[in-house]
């Protein structure tokens, strides 16, 4: 858990956000600004050579599937 500026951030397994979110509200805290499960890096890996290449060919493949996925969505 961390306090800044007036907000709280609270960390939790990510199969224990509803329980969180239920242990927030019993203690009186029934606003939330923001709900939501975020993947954070537990570590950091430098690419180089072909694991840099195809590290580069996966991400463009998944952003062109994101653009398609909002075109679909929006029609």
């Amino acid at each position: 858990m961390e306090a800044e500026d007036g907000t709280i951030t609270v960390y939790t397994a990510p199969t224990d956000l509803h329980k969180a979110i239920v242990a927030l509200r019993e203690s009186g805290i029934e606003e939330f600004q923001v709900t939501e499960l975020e993947m954070i890096p537990q570590s950091e890996v430098e690419l180089a050579g072909d694991d840099l290449v195809t590290f580069e060919k996966l991400v463009d493949v998944l952003g062109k599937m994101m653009k398609m996925f909002k075109r679909s969505i929006q029609t």
